[in-house]
């Protein structure tokens, strides 16, 4: 099922020039459980081109076929997925998070069949970026911020359960960049890119870290 995904992935990539590099760089997909066991694809948004077998890439994202479905016919958004986790990533977060559009566009052929006006489908889909621009798109911990803002709003009991105000001070992002953001899990359960008027509990921790943290590469260690 995921191959002929792929297949409209790749026909997206062909029938609009512009959509590749929107999203730049290169995304290895390996997937789990598949009928005819695991697979392995590469996404190489810089050349338009979509390959079966492992290879160079500046993101890995590791999921089992029935996710990648999911998540191909939108059932699933990434950062869900990501943050229940269901998807690994390893190496640039931000690039997975660009993928969006291509998916809305390879899906927008697949339904249609790979038929009629497949630029057009593409071009409908492209305007959906992901990521953020700005002073997030600086940081590959934005992601899990918006990820922590999804659970939130998913989970209302979570409010309760921690009760408090956190800051983040986030170091570390490109051209030595910092961010403050504030996750309201007392109250509003808002996540914004501010510093808040109070908190509970102050956390400074770098860009890199914070991803880890987050996708239980870096644990806690009593000093």
């Amino acid at each position: 099922m995921s191959e002929a995904f792929f297949d409209s992935i790749q026909a997206a990539l062909s029938a609009d020039g512009k959509l590749g590099p929107k999203v730049g760089g290169s995304i290895q997909f390996v997937l789990t459980g598949g009928h005819g066991g695991d697979s392995t694809w590469v996404i190489d948004c810089k050349q338009s081109k979509v390959s079966r077998g492992a290879g160079k890439a500046d993101c890995t994202v590791t999921l089992s076929e029935e996710n990648f479905m999911a998540l191909a016919t939108g059932k699933l958004q990434g950062m869900q997925a990501f943050m229940a986790g269901k998807m690994k990533v390893k190496g640039n977060m931000m690039l997975a998070q660009k993928l969006e559009p291509l998916l809305k566009a390879a899906r927008a052929l697949a339904e249609a069949g790979g038929g009629a006006k497949p630029a057009a489908a593409a071009a409908a889909a492209a305007p959906a970026s992901g990521g953020s621009s700005g002073g997030p798109s600086a940081f590959q911990s934005a992601a899990v911020f918006q990820g922590i803002a999804a659970n939130l709003k998913a989970d209302p009991s979570l409010i309760k359960k921690v009760g408090g105000v956190f800051h983040f001070m986030i170091t570390g992002g490109a051209g030595g960049a910092k961010a403050d953001w504030t996750v309201d899990a007392k109250q509003s359960g808002e996540v914004r890119q501010a510093a808040p008027p109070k908190a509970d509990c102050v956390i400074t921790i770098s860009d890199a870290d914070m991803v880890a943290v987050a996708t239980l590469t870096l644990t806690y260690s009593k000093p």
